[in-house]
């Protein structure tokens, strides 16, 4: 790659272990193309999963859903995908894809657990245990991988799907801890009614990722203002 300056550079390698000097690769990766270009990278692969389930749950508030996530983290289950979207998220994303989402639900959890078939029996049991306990209002199991499949792509339509309702959209980029989902969810919709606009959440639940998306209209500046003051709230 290159620096700011022009100067060429390598960083990375080989090894599997690699603590001399700076982590220069993983700075460059969160700069996100202000301190330098890349134009060659080399990845390591690994295998596919020798197994996966695919979970769906829904959810009658939010706070519940956000408490579902923090519990399966707690109980030491690492899902590969943890997907959470919000009513006004389900709503779209069913207007877009069709696939038969529950309009009523206020909130879905689009859960993977793969790996060894062993691991992943045994995770995905402590998955439906905890949905259980928390009060999942239903919980369904993909019936093949082309289910799943599905199932993922209607979650990542879900920007697509939120886009088409008003003439702008606004999408934050907020990280919380995972054990304040539930709180956060609370804090969205309390701010939504503050603010009287159209916000759709979804994100990625495993990692505390959430994107609070507003729908508005640029050329309303009363509603613009409202919007930023959302955000900055």
């Amino acid at each position: 790659g290159f620096l700011a300056d022009g100067t060429p550079f390598n960083t990375g390698g080989k090894s599997v272990k690699d603590v001399a000097g700076y982590a220069l690769k993983d700075l460059l990766v969160g700069s996100e193309g202000t301190l330098a270009i890349v134009t060659e990278a080399t990845l390591k692969l690994i295998p596919p999963p020798q197994d996966k389930k695919t979970f769906l749950a829904y959810f009658s508030d939010t706070r519940t859903a956000g408490e579902a996530v923090s519990r399966i983290i707690a109980a030491k289950i690492i899902p590969s995908t943890m997907e959470i979207m919000d009513k006004a998220t389900i709503n779209c994303v069913e207007d877009f894809s069709a696939i038969g989402l529950p309009r009523e639900m206020a909130a879905l959890l689009l859960i993977e657990v793969d790996g060894h078939p062993a691991m992943v029996a045994e995770e995905a049991q402590g998955v439906q245990k905890v949905l259980e306990e928390v009060g999942a209002a239903e919980v369904h199991l993909a019936r093949d991988a082309e289910h799943a499949g599905q199932l993922a792509a209607a979650r990542r339509t879900a920007l697509s799907a939120l886009a088409r309702v008003s003439p702008t959209t606004l999408l934050e980029d907020a990280t919380v801890p995972r054990s304040k989902l539930a709180e956060t969810f609370d804090l969205i919709e309390a701010l939504t009614e503050k603010y009287k606009l159209k916000v759709g959440t979804f994100g990625h639940a495993g990692d505390g990722n959430l994107h609070p998306t507003v729908l508005c209209d640029e050329r309303d500046q009363d509603e613009m203002e409202r919007a930023h003051a959302f955000y900055e709230e």
